[in-house]
């Protein structure tokens, strides 16, 4: 089977047929095989899709194309096969005219069946979210390149595909270049898929003949290979492809004279960015040498005529020219002249042109000596709390590599033993193009790019860094440290502890991590080994991951942390010890020990803290939700509880009262900005000033956002608590203890009588349950804020709620009557498999096992395909498709400890998902159950700006005037800083950066939370008022207010107000209030 593309055929020319020639070549003996009668494309002809299904499953792709061909006429494009199930497949097919589809959707009835199958056709309708009519169109291209901009107006070519065919496909939401190489076999079909949303611009510059069309994207493409039509897999590549972000795809006249009406009904349908203009402009290109590149003979590599070498440079510098770098700001032509400077400059010259590039507003700088020092201010110190400490990233991805300017982080133990060499450390974090994880979609290819990675290690300046170890939480996220070569992996290693028997490779790399844990130095301690309280549940005791400590320790641990309230418990770690120590009256040891605390032996008896027993807010999920419904509670219960809980927040712009009373309640109290917005709240000043208006607007926003998309519903009556251990045996089977701060009495509480306990993730109807809270006076006089389970009865409790254990976990417990009317189901076992024992464990073994985890990683693809299922099925969560997940989900929880991956099958992947997922690139359906209802009555909540700035009157203190200029001049210098923290961190709200209520998804939310509010600490610390007289302090606050809210000192720079300088120091102007 052949296609052939011709360009430039004139159809009224009978006696020129381009098909004559080339078929005499091919027709051998074969005289009955002819060209078939092909009419030419009329210009500007929309194409039309049509949805083909019900596909025998063993069908080749070419053998579909040929039953197309034969019955249905001449098609454009590739068609995609898509696994839709285990009996049938569907397709996507693109005909050349709306004619042609509808002859073809209106004759279906009449074909024959295909392989035994008679084929279901219909227009391929567009997916709910996309904009205006279906939109496609191919064109066929001469040749596709990618590069950088030079300079503006100068294209420089980086990479070119040695190939005798690109075609350019538009859709509603994509552009895809679609080639094959000449290194590999012709039927592997290549493609590079970029979102819109990506695109910066759009360029188009002619010469006489062609065309060349000039796209510049933000983020690198979406590489997949189709092999033989049948399968797609992505590729990855590891020499700085990603790093050419502007396609220049070159077609001639002729094509994109009929490709002008495609663009023209994609900006109508508005699908390119608001800000995208299409320019024609005359484009300059630079003399170029081509290389073949020697990792892929098909992929032209393009250097500019002298190529530069490399100039060696300090490791940190490095570092930060391969952030910009990565950031687009700079080319590699550029970084190398800048590393030839660096060789002559001092270093405080180096620290403040890096600064100035990194803070500027352009993304793309061309001429570097144009960057304007003046902005950057002489570098403060920084003041690092000593529990925190700063660490540089970088994020992989298939093609290319983020380098990520150093974040305060809590440090951990590992980084205290080398204080000072902080900067030997580099966490390596493997994500996709759009910076999430992988889910089940990694290639042969980019698994060898991971491997050579963390075999091979990164050489950055002066410095060669190496794998060294990874905690659970890090692999859970396909993230691990290195270490700088100097110091040496093997050293780190065997400076932890002991691990030599330990004999499987999950549990040796778990035992690695945990001293990379986030925690805080506590003292020198010698502990006790006490006895477990065991089950007769088979290996799961009572007591796992519990130990003790004395009321005498404990109040040396809250003086020490300088805590406001005595916790009962805290989590911690004694070298290879882990897991959690409550108060025991009873102990005159320090700390007592279980042996299921003990995970290996080390000569390290500093006591690390990770956290300590607290109340939590108490939120409903998805899940509890589903699992809730499906077990007999009321839809009408949650739809009440969330209605009433919407109604109260949109209050907060109207209400001071309900403002003040859910910021304290639902903010995170760490982060010092809430506390100055409830004070100038409490001080009479609201939403008529305009920081505290997107202030309260960004919480509503996340608050109600967080319903619709996450269901996430408060529960008054509830709490979120550590789980510990009945040390008195006074508890009775399926009895629980908690006693918990009321904050409107400002007195405990002890809960009776019945109350559901949740611990999530929860997937099995047995892992939501009720037990029966009772009042115990011994337990009263010293176990608070937390959840006391009994150590008697046959199973353990916390095992039965989602397989649990005392180590630290968490626990959703409310005691609200509406949500206690079912009976408990079975629960789960949650034994896992054996894990494979060698004979020792070595760091390859780590490395085979952490790239074996990212490529079977799919607990979220089991987790959406639960939800997904219970919400299509009547049965709900006791579909045994759900059972099976939840069985599957355990599975692949245990994975990271056995090796053993969960097996998702093709006939576990959901064929359609509720509306409520937001799964826009999949097929929907409206969701009938409370989920649905839920997400339906929800609007989302967005943060709007007064184009009028109001000044407060009484904001004033007579000579403020004197410090006005310090002021604009500090304001200038604190909003570099803060917007540096910003686009660190990807956040372009001041106000989502300043409250933690990030608005936009991000993975791993709650860290990334807690490093942003860290490094606003320090940069809040560095600019306080250090007057101790209170008149000239409020003189110099009342002089930062008018720097940002008076009209003529705004900020030349800035396009957008920060306000937030104004209230660093809140107390002084509130006494101007006053």
């Amino acid at each position: 089977h052949v296609t052939i593309t011709v360009d430039g055929m004139d159809p009224n020319n009978n006696n020129n047929d381009p098909f004559a020639n080339i078929f005499s070549d091919f027709r051998g003996n074969l005289p009955d095989w002819s060209a078939p009668k092909c009419d030419p494309p009329s210009s500007g002809t929309p194409k039309q899709e049509v949805f083909i299904c019900n596909i025998f499953y063993d069908a080749s792709n070419q053998q579909f194309k040929d039953f197309v061909g034969k019955y249905m006429g001449t098609c454009l494009g590739r068609i995609r096969h898509k696994k839709k199930g285990t009996k049938f497949r569907s397709a996507i097919v693109t005909f050349e005219t709306v004619e042609i589809a509808t002859e073809v959707v209106t004759k279906a009835s009449q074909l024959p069946p295909f392989m035994g199958r008679k084929l279901v056709i219909k227009f391929n309708e567009h997916r709910k979210g996309e904009i205006g009519p279906q939109i496609n169109g191919i064109v066929a291209c001469k040749s596709l390149e990618l590069g950088v901009w030079r300079n503006e107006g100068t294209f420089q070519g980086r990479w070119k595909f040695s190939t005798s065919l690109v075609t350019l496909k538009f859709s509603n939401r994509t552009c895809i270049w679609s080639f094959t190489l000449d290194s590999v076999s012709s039927n592997e079909l290549q493609e590079l898929t970029v979102n819109y949303k990506s695109l910066v611009q759009s360029i188009t510059s002619e010469s006489s003949d062609e065309v060349d069309l000039y796209m510049e994207w933000q983020r690198p493409p979406k590489w997949e290979v189709e092999i033989g039509g049948d399968s797609t897999v992505r590729r990855a590549f590891s020499h700085g492809l990603g790093d050419a972000l502007v396609f220049r795809t070159t077609i001639s006249k002729s094509s994109f004279k009929s490709m002008e009406p495609l663009l023209e009904q994609l900006s109508k349908a508005k699908v390119f960015p608001e800000d995208i203009i299409h320019k024609k402009i005359s484009i300059h290109r630079t003399d170029l040498t081509v290389h073949r590149n020697t990792s892929d003979p098909g992929i032209l590599q393009i250097f500019e005529l002298g190529s530069l070498g490399i100039t060696p440079c300090d490791y940190v510098r490095e570092f930060h020219l391969r952030h910009l770098k990565s950031q687009g700001i700079l080319v590699e032509e550029q970084v190398e002249k800048l590393r030839q400077r660096f060789s002559i400059w001092t270093n405080d010259e180096k620290d403040r042109f890096l600064a100035a590039l990194s803070i500027s507003r352009s993304r793309r700088i061309f001429n570097l000596d144009s960057i304007d020092l003046k902005r950057v201010k002489e570098k403060k110190k920084e003041i690092i709390p000593e529990t925190c400490v700063l660490i540089r990233k970088i994020m992989v991805t298939p093609l290319k590599e983020h380098y990520i300017l150093p974040t305060i982080e809590t440090s951990n133990r590992v980084l205290r033993h080398w204080k000072g060499q902080e900067d030997a450390f580099i966490r390596i974090t493997f994500v996709d193009e759009n910076h999430r994880k992988y889910e089940g979609d990694v290639s042969k290819s980019m698994e060898n790019r991971i491997s050579q990675f963390l075999e091979n290690g990164i050489i950055i300046g002066d410095r060669t860094f190496e794998f060294l170890a990874y905690s659970s939480s890090q692999l859970r996220e396909h993230s691990c440290w290195f270490v700088d070569t100097q110091i040496g992996g093997i050293n780190v290693r065997n400076w932890m502890g002991n691990f030599d028997k330990i004999k499987t490779v999950g549990k040796y790399a778990a035992r690695l991590g945990q001293a990379f844990s986030s925690s805080q130095r506590g003292p020198v301690v010698q502990y006790v080994e006490i006895p477990e309280v065991m089950s007769n549940f088979p290996k799961i005791p009572f007591s796992d991951g519990i130990g003790t400590m004395s009321i005498k320790f404990c109040a040396e641990l809250v003086q020490r942390l300088q805590l406001e309230h005595i916790p009962s418990a805290f989590q911690i770690r004694i070298g290879g010890v882990k897991g959690v120590i409550s108060v025991d009256p009873k102990s005159s040891d320090e700390i007592s020990v279980r042996p299921s605390m003990i995970k290996y032996s080390s000569p390290d008896k500093n006591l690390d803290i990770l956290g300590w027993s607290k109340p939590l807010p108490a939120f409903l999920n998805r899940q509890a939700i589903s699992i809730l419904s499906t077990l007999g509670i009321s839809d009408e219960i949650f739809m009440e509880k969330l209605q009433r809980f919407v109604d109260e927040v949109k209050k907060c712009m109207k209400d001071a009262k309900i403002a003040a009373k859910l910021l304290t309640k639902f903010s995170n109290n760490f982060h010092s900005f809430t506390e100055t917005i409830l004070k100038m709240i409490r001080c009479g000043i609201f939403v008529e000033d305009e920081f505290v208006s997107q202030y309260i607007q960004c919480f509503i926003a996340r608050m109600v956002n967080g319903c619709k998309d996450k269901a996430r519903i408060p529960i008054e009556q509830g709490r979120v608590l550590m789980g510990v251990l009945d040390e008195s045996k006074t508890l009775k089977p399926n009895q629980v203890f908690i006693q918990v701060e009321n904050e409107k009495e400002n007195r405990c509480q002890v809960i009776q009588g019945p109350v559901v306990i949740i611990k999530s993730p929860c997937f099995h109807p047995g892992d939501v349950r009720i037990y029966e809270a009772v009042r115990n006076d011994y337990l009263e006089t010293h176990m608070k804020n937390c959840l006391v389970f009994s150590q008697l009865g046959h199973r353990p409790v916390p095992n039965m709620l989602s397989g649990s254990d005392l180590d630290g976990d968490l626990y959703f417990v409310s005691w609200d009557v509406d949500l206690l009317s079912f009976e408990n189901q079975t629960p789960m076992d949650f034994s896992g498999s054996d894990a494979e024992e060698v004979e020792s464990v070595q760091v390859e073994s780590v490395i085979k096992f952490f790239v074996n985890y990212v490529k079977n990683d799919n607990l979220g693809q089991i987790a959406n395909a639960h939800l997904a299922f219970s919400d299509a099925s009547p049965k709900g969560v006791f579909d045994p498709q759900c059972l099976r997940l939840a069985q599957l989900h355990s599975v692949a929880v245990d994975f990271p400890k056995t090796g053993v991956p969960a097996v998702f099958r093709i006939d576990d992947r959901p064929k359609s998902y509720p509306d409520f997922m937001n799964k826009t690139k999949k097929v929907t359906y409206v969701s009938k159950k409370v989920l649905g209802e839920m997400y339906r009555n929800v609007e989302a909540m967005k943060i709007t700006k007064s184009e009028d700035l109001h000044r407060n009157s009484k904001i004033w203190e007579h000579g403020w005037e004197d410090h006005v200029d310090q002021a604009v001049r500090d304001r200038d210098e604190y909003n570099f800083h803060l917007t540096s923290i910003m686009n660190k961190f990807g956040i372009k709200n001041e106000v989502e950066a300043l409250s933690g209520n990030l608005l936009k998804k991000k993975t791993r939310y709650h860290e990334l939370r807690n490093m942003l509010f860290m490094e606003l600490q320090v940069l809040r610390a560095d600019f306080e008022i250090e007057a101790e007289d209170p008149k000239i302090r409020r003189e110099i606050a009342v002089a930062r207010y008018q720097a940002c809210y008076h009209p003529s000192f705004r900020e030349p720079y800035s396009d957008h107000r920060m306000l937030s300088f104004a209230w660093l120091a809140v107390d002084d102007l509130l006494e101007c209030v006053k």
